[in-house]
């Protein structure tokens, strides 16, 4: 991304996220959440109230269980607000797939690198318990405005294929706009929210909307959002029930247009938090890598079951 332009992406700083941060209490009901203080998050609110909600076992969405924290194992080009880059590891979010797969965005594994390769960048992935994996196929850029390209599978290491322990999210096989109910749900790891012991936890937004996408090249493959979003939730999923009541995922949270830090009472695009489509934005020979991978696992675990 040029320093002109006037797209901001979500991942942060690791080593930055311990300033600005704020405390206060820690609530399920989105009314009462943080009292009526917005932190450092980029929000639509009618009431003007922090949305976000802390998952504990109390949410009652056991899916969330697939969302994990991600971090760079090595440093990547990220912009220096000098007109530059510098090396940087970056927290953000990413979500299980199938039991080894990791849906998270292209930005947060390599940065703004030119030459992204599967042997000189990895991540922690977090869920449950900490594991590595690598990069293994993602969509080619055309820049680093093209919103709806900025997606990459993580393949986990065969011993952390935590999928199997945590469970993983499934995508949406309907038409978004045929559902009874098409609110949104997201959750992520931001880095403004972390506890007493300086550990980032996990935050939900239980109810947001999607609006219809702007036009243009950079906009195809993106779903346009009201979900709470800051630092750190880069790779966040956007979820929704299906018609039966099952969560599935849509798409996944990466970027914001506009001011950040901002609350606004009333949806504008200007400012609008956009996210990656995936169910257009996959093609066939990911969605087949995906099952192949859930049915990889079936066959390991019966072999195991039989011995």
């Amino acid at each position: 991304m040029r320093a002109s332009e006037n797209v901001i992406y979500l991942g942060v700083a690791f080593l930055l996220l311990s300033i600005n941060l704020y405390a206060g209490a820690i609530g399920l009901d989105p009314e009462l959440a943080f009292e009526t203080r917005i932190h450092k998050v980029n929000t639509f609110s009618k009431t003007g109230k922090d949305p976000l909600v802390r998952v504990t076992k109390l949410t009652g969405i056991k899916e969330l269980s697939a969302i994990g924290m991600i971090k760079n194992l090595q440093p990547v080009p990220w912009p220096n607000g000098k007109g530059g880059f510098s090396p940087e590891v970056l927290q953000s979010t990413g979500f299980l797939i199938s039991p080894c797969l990791v849906m998270t965005v292209y930005h947060s594994v390599f940065g703004f690198s030119k030459s992204p390769n599967q042997t000189d960048f990895s991540i922690e992935f977090t869920a449950n318990r900490t594991v590595i994996g690598k990069p293994i196929t993602w969509r080619k850029r055309p820049n680093f405005d093209h919103i709806g390209s900025d997606w990459v599978i993580v393949k986990l290491d065969e011993k952390g294929c935590l999928g199997a322990e945590v469970g993983f999210l499934k995508m949406l096989d309907e038409a978004f706009s045929k559902l009874k109910n098409p609110s949104l749900i997201t959750a992520g790891f931001p880095g403004i929210k972390e506890n007493e012991s300086g550990k980032v936890q996990l935050w939900a937004h239980l109810t947001c909307s999607a609006y219809e996408s702007l036009h243009g090249e950079n906009y195809v493959d993106t779903i346009f959002n009201d979900c709470a979003t800051s630092s750190g939730q880069s790779g966040s999923p956007l979820l929704v029930r299906n018609n039966d009541g099952e969560i599935r995922y849509v798409g996944m949270q990466a970027t914001e247009l506009g001011t950040r830090d901002k609350t606004y009472r009333k949806f504008n695009f200007e400012n609008a938090n956009v996210g990656v489509d995936l169910v257009t934005a996959l093609t066939l020979t990911e969605l087949d890598l995906i099952e192949a991978d859930v049915l990889n696992h079936a066959i390991k675990s019966d072999i195991t079951k039989s011995k």
